[in-house]
């Protein structure tokens, strides 16, 4: 008994191990507004520095549906303005509910989230600093723009199908920590791809959207933050 005792003693003495940062909640959204209504019209669930969407295609409802509508690209926006010395991590759980996968063109349409300097109804102000895109055909489009000297290129990832529907969580890690700026792109958790940004990119908005033929709903979007 004195032996464990002992034992105990010490033990209580070691230092403990520091549990990691936390996460903090800075945007919660998960769409379940009337399918009757539009997003602009749904309030957010939580939205720690937001007071709503800045801008959301009327063609976007408020239980996340998206389909076929005015316009070729149909987006909308929350506000978000990140800070030096952090990590974000922006996820969005979509699923595309009209498979493609014959090589056409409208098979490469896609649902997205991205990060931008200004809401817009236009493909480039929702990525304007990056996206990530769920297409048509199942697979998972990074676009790193904005960097001199490196033109626009697509990195292609495969995505995950489930029972005949494209399903997939996407997600923008972005990491201000350092003195230079750098976003890793993820599909259901896993690293897909990593850009440095030569600058810091002018950043005041978390967009979601959509192009053309895709049709299906957004499930959730969430917005982390945490101390490195």
């Amino acid at each position: 008994m004195r032996i464990l005792l002992s034992i105990l003693a010490v033990a209580c003495l070691l230092p403990v191990p520091c549990a990691s940062a936390e996460e903090s909640v800075i945007i919660q959204h998960s769409f379940g507004g009337s399918p009757d209504a539009a997003l602009s019209d749904s309030p957010v669930d939580s939205s720690k520095d937001s007071s709503g969407w800045a801008y959301a295609h009327e063609s976007i409802l408020a239980d996340g549906k998206f389909g076929v509508g005015k316009g070729h690209t149909r987006n909308a926006y929350l506000p978000f303005t990140p800070e030096p010395g952090h990590i974000y991590t922006c996820t969005l759980k979509l699923e595309i509910s009209n498979p493609l996968d014959d090589s056409s063109k409208d098979s490469t349409d896609w649902a997205a989230i991205g990060l931008s300097d200004k809401p817009g109804k236009g493909l480039l102000p929702l990525s304007s600093a990056c996206s990530l895109l769920l297409r048509r055909d199942g697979r998972g489009q990074v676009n790193l723009r904005g960097e001199s000297g490196n033109p626009n290129r697509d990195d292609n990832h495969s995505a995950k199908v489930i029972h005949g529907a494209t399903t997939a969580t996407l997600g923008l890690v972005l990491n201000t920590s350092g003195s230079d700026w750098e976003i890793t792109y993820q599909i259901d958790g896993e690293d897909v791809g990593t850009r440095i940004f030569q600058t810091k990119p002018e950043i005041q908005f978390l967009g979601i959207g959509q192009t053309a033929t895709a049709e299906g709903r957004f499930v959730e979007l969430k917005l982390t933050q945490a101390d490195p």
